[in-house]
């Protein structure tokens, strides 16, 4: 038995490690749902903001004016240096025999191109179509052994089991809809990556997708009435969720969606209106991924982390990772908690972890009321969901 998880672990890492995503030196996976329209304009903008990944929902058909339209879209991604998780359109071929003609032209078609990143299986598949996702996925192993195959996977009962059917594991959930701040349950969203992160045999790279849009885009879902005040998520709330999910270990992060952004919400019937949500992306989405960006790149890989606490993290309610790299040494402590509190955590008991130390702030985390002696952390105040960044000296 263990000589067969080595030989499926060292199947899975050569996947992962040829023409598609590299999951041991790549970089740090910043990646936009929806990237559209699929513009000159809004792919300059995406890899100007510091993205590395794009997808679309019009690839995964073998009409020719679908092939033209994933053409397109591997063109600008290939022009601005960014690559593609590709929509196959699952629901298209889950029924169909593995070696169904349409579905072989559009993978021998787009295979070796340089921008394909990941194929995405399925959007949100329900456990009944595990069988047809595995045979769909080694359809794809079979044609392009070098690129890996995503899906991602909603919160449903037994979501765990899905991750069979693919090699790169994606989890979301969208916590921010019309609660003021700090009400927001983005615990949920903290917790299910943990989760995630946590599965064994087998195991699998995991990528968190965030919120980047108002539940106002979806508002007939959630059955609410005209009063419901949804908004985007604030810097606090996405700086919670993403370096609570660096500190446990994820393999990159995507956000659904740039579409959503830039988009005025009319009951699912999209209106595309280029500045009607701009000054979010630009005062409060842009700067965020500059630094999550910077911070990732000083701590490559950021996925290795050094040392992390499960029972610390339990304990105090917050999510703890460190690094020792040749940058430096650093730490990253959020709150996991909508509740303002004092935190003072016993660091001896992770060996790994550092005892003492001056506590540098580092980007955005203010610059006060934390000390580190004799292996206490202690932080006066912490703010509801505030996450630190810190560089030990």
């Amino acid at each position: 038995m263990k000589l067969f998880f080595a030989l499926m672990l060292a199947g899975l890492m050569s996947v992962l490690s040829g023409g598609g995503l590299d999951i041991e030196n790549g970089e740090f996976i910043l990646g936009f749902y929806s990237a559209d329209p699929a513009t000159e304009e809004n792919f300059r903008l995406i890899r100007d903001t510091g993205m590395n990944y794009v997808h679309t929902y019009g690839t995964g058909g073998d009409s020719e004016k679908t092939l033209e339209n994933s053409r397109r879209f591997l063109a600008l991604a290939e022009k601005y240096n960014l690559k593609v998780l590709f929509d196959i359109g699952g629901e298209n071929w889950i029924d169909s025999d593995p070696d169904n003609e349409g579905l072989m032209k559009m993978i021998n078609e787009f295979k070796n191109h340089p921008a394909l990143g990941m194929w995405y299986l399925y959007d949100e598949p329900s456990i009944k179509l595990l069988p047809q996702l595995d045979a769909l996925r080694w359809t794809l192993q079979h044609a392009a052994p070098d690129i890996p195959s995503a899906l991602v996977i909603h919160w449903i009962k037994d979501w765990y089991k899905i991750r069979v059917a693919c090699d790169v594991m994606m989890v979301d959930l969208y916590p921010v809809r019309d609660q003021k701040f700090p009400d927001s349950k983005l615990s949920n969203y903290n917790s299910y990556v943990n989760k995630a992160l946590h599965l064994t045999n087998p195991s699998k790279p995991v990528i968190g997708v965030m919120q980047s849009m108002s539940w106002e885009c979806f508002a007939h879902q959630l059955k609410k009435g005209p009063e419901a005040q949804f908004r985007f998520p604030n810097d606090v709330e996405m700086r919670n969720m993403a370096f609570s999910s660096i500190a446990m270990g994820v393999r990159g992060l995507f956000f659904f969606s740039f579409f959503h952004v830039h988009t005025e919400p009319s009951n699912m019937a999209y209106h595309p209106v280029t500045k009607s949500n701009m000054d979010w992306y630009k005062g409060t989405f842009m700067p965020f991924i500059k630094e999550m960006k910077e911070f990732t790149a000083l701590i490559h890989p950021s996925w290795n982390v050094t040392a992390q606490s499960e029972p610390l993290n339990k304990e105090h309610n917050v999510y703890l990772g460190y690094w020792v790299r040749p940058s430096g040494k650093y730490l990253v402590l959020t709150n996991n908690s909508k509740e303002s509190r004092d935190l003072t955590l016993d660091l001896k008991q992770n060996p790994k972890l550092p005892v003492r130390g001056t506590l540098i702030s580092w980007g955005n985390t203010r610059s006060d009321s934390v000390t580190l002696k004799n292996g206490i952390l202690s932080v006066n105040k912490a703010a509801p969901w505030e996450p630190f960044i810190w560089k030990l000296d």
